[in-house]
């Protein structure tokens, strides 16, 4: 049976270690700060074979014991054992079964979200930072986005079909084959002279005349419906409903970075660590909600949030209000 997998994603004390999982076996085992104990649990930074162990929490806060956690099925059996209070989905709860998709928080220090069961992945890229950006740009530690980078690594030569949703990352992913393609100019479909040896990116409508074409690489970016039944090689895009346990560090980059471009919104926002404030409420939010136009819907809500929140610390939005010129300017040439 596969380890159910809990995913820190708000931490009062260590922002930095959002992404990073418990591994809950049928074993029950605690959760806490206590370190020594032989069943205690320990956070994990999992990247295919490679298991890095970080240790609990560090915040004296937290009992030493403070939850003891069992999986049971698909599902989390979870008991308070500590000082803190429990809440399931941000309701207070001594004991119960945590299912996948639900928030777990010890009160006001952390918040995990049960990701359910652990499928790990072979990765490529084990020296990369924790939760920041990778050489594509994409960002997450999800089975699901490692399975990308992987498809990304195994495409072949010649034509590829990019499929995925609207705002999926389908323009990263074919920048990505072209960085580990050989050598050659990366143009888009419309461009004045396409000579042979390009890689062109070509939306499926227009996808035809270059599909005939053998002197040049076409990386046609397709949504689901509009693929044919057989193609020579397709790679699918994770949206970010599948990769819901990624949507906190996403946020977290998002933010870090619109403290360069919108710094005057975003000043009373950042603590004096340099970290973004983020309410628990906003995380349970973001982790539960969908996003039919993927990072852009994101986008929204945390700008959203920015504009509505009362309080330094961010909260789920209120009534919507108008975006800035620049935060529009900054998205609008990535939207695929």
């Amino acid at each position: 049976m596969q380890p159910i997998s809990l995913v820190l994603v708000w931490s009062r004390e260590q922002p930095r270690r959002i992404g990073e999982r418990v591994f809950v076996s049928p074993n029950p085992g605690s959760l806490g700060r206590e370190a020594a104990h032989p069943d205690q649990l320990s956070l994990l930074r999992p990247r295919g074979a490679t298991i890095t162990g970080c240790g609990p929490l560090d915040s004296p806060r937290l009992s030493r014991r403070q939850v003891q956690l069992q999986a049971v099925g698909d599902h989390v059996r979870f008991t308070r054992t500590g000082q803190r209070r429990l809440l399931l989905d941000g309701e207070e709860a001594q004991e119960g079964f945590a299912h996948r998709g639900s928030c777990l928080e010890i009160d006001s220090e952390a918040v995990f979200y049960v990701e359910g069961p652990w499928d790990p992945v072979p990765v490529g890229m084990t020296q990369l930072v924790w939760a920041t950006p990778d050489h594509d740009g994409l960002i997450g530690e999800s089975p699901a986005a490692w399975r990308h980078r992987r498809d990304l690594d195994q495409a072949g030569p010649g034509h590829v079909w990019i499929v995925g949703d609207r705002g999926s990352g389908r323009l990263r992913a074919a920048r990505g084959l072209h960085r580990r393609g050989p050598p050659s100019r990366l143009l888009a479909h419309d461009a004045d002279r396409i000579a042979a040896g390009s890689t062109v990116i070509v939306p499926a409508a227009l996808s035809t005349p270059f599909l005939a074409r053998s002197d040049l690489r076409a990386l046609i970016i397709a949504d689901p419906e509009t693929v044919p039944p057989r193609v020579q090689q397709r790679i699918d895009v994770p949206d970010l409903n599948a990769r819901r346990a990624d949507i906190p560090v996403i946020a977290r980059q998002v933010l870090l970075e619109w403290t360069l471009t919108e710094a005057r919104s975003m000043t009373k926002h950042i603590d004096e660590r340099g970290e973004p404030k983020l309410s628990i409420e906003l995380v349970r939010h973001l982790v539960q909600v969908d996003y039919p136009q993927n990072e852009r819907s994101l986008r929204d809500i945390l700008w959203e949030s920015i504009e509505t929140s009362p309080q330094a610390r961010l909260a789920p939005p209120g009534p919507k209000n108008v975006r800035s010129a620049a935060w529009e300017m900054e998205f609008e040439f990535d939207d695929e």
